[in-house]
């Protein structure tokens, strides 16, 4: 008996985080967007500027939750190593400012992994702000990725990137 009530507590109170998750916006919406990010990464002693294009999807369970996931393809400068890609995923926690009916600021912060096609996943954090103004969608932001959590080595450190994010009114 004390099982089955401690079971059943348990099963509502997922329903009630679900419920929680969908009942403070009017619809659930998958958008999609573009970003372009600038960091720096350290490795043996040696640093070096890179570029990272990214295509992103966010599912928008609720106004204040939002599950994104990115896939990237990172530039990296003749000696040292090849180009690569990977995915990023991150759970983002939101608050926004409506300043009319088709506009508003959005700022966000949030924490998820880096998937790389060449070495190690490691864990990520980034937050940043967002414009709204009618169809448009303008955003930056900073990310870093926590390579020392991963790596054994201190010669490789995290890296600080910073992007700029343009969607248009698109959702899927």
């Amino acid at each position: 008996l004390v099982l089955t009530a401690i079971c059943t507590t348990h099963f509502f109170d997922s329903l009630s985080l679900a419920a929680l998750l969908h009942a403070e916006t009017s619809e659930s919406q998958l958008t999609y967007d573009l970003s372009l990010s600038r960091g720096s990464r350290t490795t043996n002693g040696e640093s070096y500027d890179y570029s990272e294009f990214h295509l992103g999807l966010n599912y928008r369970f609720s106004d204040w939750f939002t599950w994104r996931n990115s896939g990237f393809y990172r530039t990296v400068p003749q000696g040292f190593g090849d180009d690569y890609y990977g995915l990023d995923s991150s759970a983002r926690f939101t608050t926004q400012v409506d300043l009319s009916e088709t506009s508003y600021i959005s700022l966000f912060a949030g924490a998820g992994a880096r998937i790389p096609s060449e070495g190690r996943s490691a864990p990520l954090a980034d937050g940043g702000v967002t414009f709204q103004f009618g169809g448009l969608r303008l955003g930056a932001g900073a990310k870093i990725i926590l390579n020392s959590l991963v790596y054994n080595d201190s010669s490789i450190k995290d890296d600080v990137q910073y992007f700029l994010t343009l969607a248009g009114g698109g959702t899927l």
